[in-house]
């Protein structure tokens, strides 16, 4: 059955059951009574379908069979599982499947195994598991939600004294989302946990805006009662208790106000403190005067053998005065019966049809609306409209409320502004509402409306046309549709310029002058700073001799009689060594063939021999004894009676002795390490004597591999990097991501005079090692001579004393590690830079201050100059940018800057422009010129633009140029954009496409 036939319910349809009664219907006749037979939930029955809120519908049923199309816009899905410990019932939740760092190191990046994310941006993520080895917590707040990936604040979560983060995400985590600091939708929970303190309880919870609960619980079941001290059962916080019977009538209620009802009304408690039982007939109120209760009884019948005797007697009044004897009245007949009346018709229940001017035609018994005209509500019975209501007077003006706050409006963002002051109001471009704070916190002010309904169509507007052209220099205009001419519609990446127009159709209308959209190639820049010289390389020799035994004995470059040869690896002179113990030696030729091996006695007794011969051709021709380095074939002749070998290459059997030159083999595959500094390769690290580096702090190692002539870039799947202190491990490091190269910081706390790379491919079930390099830390620009001195010594040698090169000064420091300040002078006295330099030179703390080089005619001084007086002039800096000529004028060559880098403005005298860039290095502003061609003639017209980045990346964009205006500024994943020209309109467009066009006044 569909309907409540008895209670006249509107707006509702649902299971029903007989109650085993009959009543009336409209009609008089008398039908089986139904009542709703259906309750909601897990543990619910029956079905229905019901406006839970105004303009919602819902329908609860047990199972639905759909045989074609089942289309849902938002699918809540509620399962039943079984958990050890707590579980939270919200609106996301989720197992991590990745986590990474991002680049900057300022989030985690978490992925989830569901298919669908469920977690937004502001939602409050928790996670609290125990594995039996390690308990995980952490309760963070999401930044954002971009293509299915959680982006969460590193400092979020809990870190050590240290600075690192305790509990960070890991794969495997469960997370549960606790609420959401902005959207209300998100703000509630059903946290149910069995394992906390022994007091299993089911919360309720609402209004969750952070990661504080206080006060969050507004409905509990169970133990731990809030403000009970440890007791159980229920608690609600403005909440009600109803109970009802089978036909779902209310027999008890107890209402968020303190007052309730039970008994079926018998009994009432109200908030005010009075109250009633027996149905009214004893009820009491409370006297705040008096400070009592005054009750009252009414109706009340007491049976007087019930009652103690103490109560007797308090009611027992004083004996009255003996009454008159009254006369005695004849008996009366008994009286009949009188009949049953008849039921009557049963009410009609109103229908409300709205608001109208006037009576609606063809109205039905029940029908009630409200008349426009005059304001009063009618009702229509038995053929006539009746008055219900009438408007009410209008009440007396209130009294003028105070000065009201003027809104601030902050604009769109993605986050509530920070420090916020009432009456602030922003845009969420996450949920495109606006909220409004209210002096405690953000609320909703507004949501998207629903769609309006669909207008009438409207006349067909104009759309922009946009066609290009290759041409380096201006072409025409184009005609017709755009396709003529050297004009295509195509956006290749070959076009330089574009032409547009407004128009019903691509063949109407008149196109716009053309206009450039690739720049003309810019000057050559100027000469960059020369890199600092190599070190140079080593020749490396290898020394072949000849010796007649293992130990080198008669050593000699001749092979003839020897039969061992030796080698000696990586000399760095071409000039071989005669001593035996510097070669590796090895048997090359072997022993003398000559005689025959005789062979065991025959039968007869004779003794019989093999003779063996060797000879270069397969027919043993031109056949000899001793083998040789070109020896090819070997002759064999067995069981000969005589050991003189015979001379006739027929008397042998020939097989190859040699084998045949194998094919050309391929080329050696090698794996090395190679290490550069500022784009220079490097052997070692050039350091001052305090062993710190003096060509930068970073070390750059590449892997290559390498066959024949072959070099390419080779990527291993694993790097680690040794710091070695004296051949001991003192730090280490192995990146997460690995490339063909690896970063190398040489500025680290711990004191280090190597650095050992290795690199390795994954082998089941570990890592094996490619290849290996290293590098070591070398003094610089230090005179070899020099390092052995110290501060005890007053000379270096005579040996120093009387060569051309001399040092005046003192050493600071040790034998080891030598601080040199004074006077370096003589003939190739110093290295710099790898060269040998020969003059005077002056030495602070190891650094060159001074120099006076004769050679090359080169003088130079860092220091200060205070001079009295003098003329400057042929002067020049090091890159010539700056010079005084021989007249005194004053030349400027290069760019003028405020600062050598971060935030700093430039004037580049080369490119004719004026550059603004910020603390990133990243050009922020610029003016200059672009050139322009018209009519064979090139003008130089002027630019202003002006971006803005975050994180890198070009958020907003503002160009003038040529009477035009350019803006364009990201929001989310999309880019809009806008360009004024005053002779064509302004066009807006989303995503590179035009969405809007303004025709110029």
């Amino acid at each position: 059955m569909a309907i409540l036939s008895t209670a006249k319910i509107v707006g509702m349809l649902a299971s029903a059951k007989k109650t085993g009664r009959q009543v009336m219907n409209a009609a008089g006749e008398w039908v089986a009574e139904v009542v709703e037979d259906f309750m909601s939930g897990f543990a619910g029955y029956g079905w229905k379908i019901w406006e839970y809120v105004k303009g919602k519908w819902m329908l609860e049923i047990d199972s639905i069979r759909v045989r074609e199309q089942f289309i849902v816009f938002e699918m809540l899905v509620s399962k039943m599982r079984a958990i050890i410990g707590s579980l939270g019932i919200s609106q996301a939740c989720g197992k991590i499947a990745t986590v990474t760092l991002s680049e900057d190191g300022t989030e985690y990046l978490i992925t989830l195994e569901d298919e669908t994310m469920s977690f937004v941006a502001h939602d409050f993520m928790r996670c609290q598991t125990y594995t039996g080895t390690k308990q995980t917590f952490y309760h963070v707040k999401i930044a954002s939600v971009v293509d299915d990936v959680i982006h969460v604040s590193v400092s979020e979560f809990d870190k050590d004294a240290e600075g690192i983060v305790t509990n960070p995400p890991e794969p495997g985590n469960d997370v549960v989302q606790f609420g959401n600091s902005v959207n209300k939708n998100r703000q509630s929970a059903i946290y149910i946990h069995a394992d906390e303190s022994g007091q299993p309880a089911i919360d309720i919870m609402f209004d969750i805006d952070s990661k504080d609960w206080t006060g969050k619980v507004k409905t509990r079941l169970g133990g731990d009662i809030p403000g009970g001290d440890g007791a159980r059962g229920f608690y609600c916080e403005n909440g009600m208790i109803k109970g009802t019977d089978a036909s779902g009538h209310t027999v008890y209620c107890i209402h968020p106000d303190g007052s309730a009802e039970f008994g079926d009304g018998s009994a009432k408690f109200n908030a005010d403190k009075s109250g009633k039982l027996a149905g009214g007939a004893i009820s009491w109120a409370w006297d705040a005067d008096k400070k009592k209760y005054v009750c009252t009884m009414g109706d009340v019948i007491l049976k007087w053998d019930n009652l103690s005797d103490e109560v007797k007697e308090n009611l027992r009044g004083e004996k009255g005065d003996k009454g008159d004897k009254g006369d005695t009245g004849e008996k009366g007949g008994d009286g009949t019966n009188g009949a049953d009346g008849i039921n009557g018709k049963d009410g009609t229940s109103i229908v409300w049809k709205g608001s109208y001017v006037s009576h609606p035609s063809h109205p039905q018994n029940g029908w009630a609306y409200k008349n426009t005209t005059d304001g009063k509500s009618y009702v229509y019975q038995d053929g006539t409209w009746y008055q219900m209501t009438i408007d009410g007077v209008d009440g007396a003006n209130g009294k003028d409320g105070a000065d009201g706050l003027d809104i601030v409006w902050k604009g769109d963002l993605s986050t509530p502004p920070i420090n916020p002051l009432k009456n602030w109001v922003y845009r969420d471009t996450d949920n495109g509402r606006v909220y409004i704070y209210n002096g405690t916190a953000w609320a909703l002010m507004v949501t998207d409306g629903n769609d309006g309904a669909t207008g009438a169509a409207g006349s067909d507007g104009l759309s922009v046309y946009i066609t290009y052209h290759d041409s380096e220099s201006q072409p025409g205009k184009p005609t017709g549709n755009g396709t003529s001419n050297g004009w295509h519609t195509d956006a290749t990446s070959t076009v330089v310029w574009m032409s547009q127009k407004v128009a019903e159709s691509s063949s109407s209308g008149s196109w716009g002058t053309p206009i450039r959209i690739k720049g003309i190639k810019g000057d050559t820049g100027p000469q960059g700073v020369p890199g600092t010289p190599g070190k140079d390389g080593k020749v490396y020799y290898t020394w072949i001799k000849y010796a007649d035994d293992v130990n080198g004995a008669g050593i000699s470059n001749d092979p003839t009689g020897k039969t061992f040869i030796g080698l000696a690896y990586n000399k760095e002179t071409a000039t071989e060594s005669n001593a035996a113990s510097d070669y590796t030696w090895s048997r090359f030729r072997g022993e003398d063939g000559t005689d025959g091996v005789p062979g065991p006695a025959g039968e007869d007794g004779k003794t019989t021999y093999t003779w063996i011969a060797y000879s270069d051709n397969a027919d043993g021709s031109d056949m000899y004894q001793i083998p040789t380095d070109s020896t090819k074939y070997i002759g064999i002749a067995v069981n000969k009676d005589t050991a003189t070998e015979s001379n006739d290459p027929a008397d042998y059997t020939w097989s190859r002795f040699r084998g045949f030159d194998g094919a050309a083999g391929q080329d050696a595959v090698m794996l090395a390490i190679e290490f550069c500094m500022n784009g220079t390769r490097i052997n070692d690290i050039p350091c001052d004597i305090h062993g710190v580096p003096i060509s930068g702090n970073t070390v750059i190692a590449k892997l290559y591999r390498i066959s024949g002539s072959s070099k390419e870039d080779y990527t291993p799947e694993r790097w680690r990097v040794s710091y070695l202190k004296e051949g001991v491990e003192v730090l280490s490091s192995q990146p997460l991501e690995s490339l063909n190269f690896i970063n190398i910081s040489l500025d680290i706390s711990s004191a280090y005079d190597s650095i050992a790379v290795r690199t390795y491919e994954k082998s089941i079930p570990d890592y094996v090692l490619l290849t290996e390099g290293s590098i070591s830390k070398v003094m610089s620009n230090v005179p070899d001579w020099l390092v052995g001195w110290d501060t005890n010594k007053v000379q270096i040698g005579s040996e120093y004393m009387i060569s051309p090169k001399l040092f005046t000064g003192k050493n600071t420091g040790t034998a080891e590690e030598p601080i040199l300040t004074g006077i370096v002078q003589g003939d190739k006295c110093i290295t710099i830079d790898g060269v040998e330099r020969s003059g005077i030179f002056a030495l602070v703390d190891n650094e060159v201050i001074f120099e006076l080089d004769p050679e090359n005619g080169k003088y130079k001084f860092n220091g200060e100059v205070n001079a009295t007086s003098g003329v400057f002039k042929n002067i020049k800096s090091p890159n010539e940018s700056f010079k005084i000529n021989e007249a005194g004028d004053i030349e400027i060559v290069g760019k003028i800057s405020t600062s050598l880098n971060g935030t700093r403005i430039e004037i580049d005298p080369d490119t004719n422009s004026l550059k603004m860039y910020n603390q990133n290095d990243t050009e922020v502003g610029s003016l200059s010129f672009f050139e322009s061609e018209w009519n064979g003639v090139i003008n130089y017209l002027p630019r202003l633009r002006l971006r803005r980045y975050v994180d890198n990346v070009l958020y907003d964009e503002a160009s003038i140029t040529n009477g035009i205006i350019f803006c364009s500024q990201k929001s989310g994943s999309d880019d809009y954009s806008c360009q004024l020209v005053p002779s064509h309109g302004l066009t807006f467009f989303k995503n590179g496409e035009p969405t809007k066009y303004y025709l110029k006044a």
